[in-house]
């Protein structure tokens, strides 16, 4: 429908009347037309689920017992002011009826198809039997009431068959009505106090029945919200103790992994974007120094939320291991030892656990820069220069692989002044801007340029409002986790 109208709107610049109605208004009815006979086959309690087909059965079933009833205080009713006779059958002949069906239904059948048919069909003529046998004036108009009918087959039938009711109802109501039609004497014997009351007949009677089916709609419906309620109560209770191991699991994770704040009493000239999607995260920032060398990453552990966080511990123990107990110095040793560690924490598991992390690990060390990542790049911007260099880490995780590249190590003079960037890949693949479209490096190493015009300080809070109106409206993918350093 928007792309009719869209289209009609174009074309009103050409020719404004001609073009609306021969596209808008000529389309706007197919549309509704296809519409209406696509659902002629649905009815209105259109019953999907278990609880509903009950739900629909229980209703019907319950307003079968309310019309069978006033069935039999019709019969009692008419035979009481005019003795047995063919009128007084008439409403009895709706309860013998319908009680088979009913009871079939009930006991057997979990189809309401047929009982809800032969129901609006016997609602629609038992009436207008009734009306034929006194005539107009005495039978105070009970054909009125047949309107029950195609109600009926509205709800529990398809809407094509409602549609026949209701056509069969007013054929009946206009002969019956109009014609003034009486095939019995039982007239006769009508007194003032019989057409009086059954005027009220007239009246009370299909409101009971109206009232009954309300009654058990509302009642269904009362308990189905305290159940539904119950429900809320007990989800909102689970909810608040998973948000509370959540973020008890947060307090635990920062008090493993190192802390920014102190790598950045050290080295006050950087900063730390970190964003996570979800209360704990898979990404993390870490550090450790050894004498005079100090190493630094980004990591980007597999997932995020809480699995992505028991990941990024088991990967931060693996670097510290890798560092600690082997000695080991050169990042892209480093890596190859963290790797061979957490694949043999996994190891224990029935099959292969293919967990683990991406990686740009740095290494400071005197006047030079060590650098080896996994799936992770470092980006470097030298002192007085507007270029942003890329060094690619390894395509290579840092975890169980089918592949086995070497992690390789770069070195670099280091010179005051130059500003080295690290980032998880959440910013990268991070969909936002006009043509929702990625950020991609690219979009990274030209923030980048734009941020090396200010100091350190403040490119944190300039990341944060460009990844901010870059997502606009849409939803964050994955955690976010920038890194900046001016040396």
């Amino acid at each position: 429908m928007s792309e009719i109208i869209q289209a009609s709107e174009t074309k009103l610049g050409q020719d404004h009347s001609s073009v609306f109605s021969k596209y808008t208004a000529r389309n706007w009815a197919r549309q509704y037309g296809r519409w209406a006979i696509e659902n002629l086959e649905t009815p209105m309690l259109n019953a999907v689920t278990e609880d509903e087909k009950r739900f629909a059965k229980e209703l019907l079933q319950w307003v079968a017992l309310a019309c069978m009833v006033c069935g039999v205080v019709w019969f009692a009713f008419i035979t009481y002011h005019l003795g047995l006779c063919v009128t007084s059958f008439i409403p009895l002949s709706f309860s013998v009826l319908v009680a088979p069906f009913y009871i079939y239904n009930r006991l057997y059948d979990n189809d309401h198809y047929l009982l809800a048919k032969v129901q609006s069909m016997a609602i629609i003529f038992v009436p207008w039997g009734i009306q034929l046998s006194l005539g107009s004036y005495a039978s105070g108009m009970a054909v009125l009431w047949g309107i029950l009918g195609p109600l009926c087959g509205m709800f529990f039938l398809t809407k094509r068959m409602a549609i026949r009711l209701l056509i069969i109802y007013l054929v009946n109501a206009f002969v019956a009505i109009c014609a003034d039609i009486q095939l019995t004497n039982d007239a006769e014997r009508a007194t003032e106090a019989f057409v009086s009351n059954f005027y009220a007949m007239n009246i009370a009677l299909p409101s009971i029945v109206v009232f009954a089916a309300l009654y058990f709609t509302f009642s269904k419906l009362a308990n189905q919200r305290m159940k539904v309620n119950h429900l809320l109560k007990e989800t909102e209770s689970k909810n608040k103790n998973l948000i509370d191991s959540i973020t008890y699991t947060e307090y635990l994770q920062k008090a493993v992994l190192p802390r920014f704040k102190k790598f950045q009493d050290r080295h006050p000239k950087s900063f730390l974007y970190f964003k996570p999607k979800d209360i704990v995260s898979g990404d993390f920032f870490w550090k450790k120094t050894v004498g005079e060398r100090v190493y630094f990453a980004v990591c980007d552990s597999t997932g995020h939320g809480v699995p992505g966080s028991m990941v990024s511990l088991i990967c931060s123990r693996a670097l510290e291991t890798a560092i600690d107990s082997f000695n080991l110095t050169d990042p892209g040793v480093i890596l190859a030892k963290t790797r061979e560690l957490v694949i043999e924490s996994f190891g224990h598991s029935d099959r292969p656990i293919s967990d683990g992390m991406d990686i740009g690990l740095c290494c400071l060390d005197k006047d030079m820069i060590l650098y080896a990542g996994a799936r992770h790049s470092l980006y470097l911007v030298r002192a007085n220069d507007t270029t942003v260099l890329e060094i690619k880490g390894a395509r290579q995780s840092v975890g169980y692989s089918l592949t086995n590249n070497q992690f390789t190590t770069h070195v670099f003079r280091r010179r005051t002044g130059d500003r080295i960037y690290m980032t998880t890949d959440g910013i990268l693949d991070q969909f936002g801007g006009d043509e929702d479209k990625k950020f991609k490096a690219t979009g990274f190493k030209k923030l980048i340029l734009k941020a090396n015009e200010m100091e350190m300080a403040k490119q944190k809070e300039m990341f944060a409002l460009t990844m901010q109106h870059w997502i606009q409206n849409n939803d964050q993918i994955d955690d976010i986790c920038v890194f900046g350093l001016e040396l």
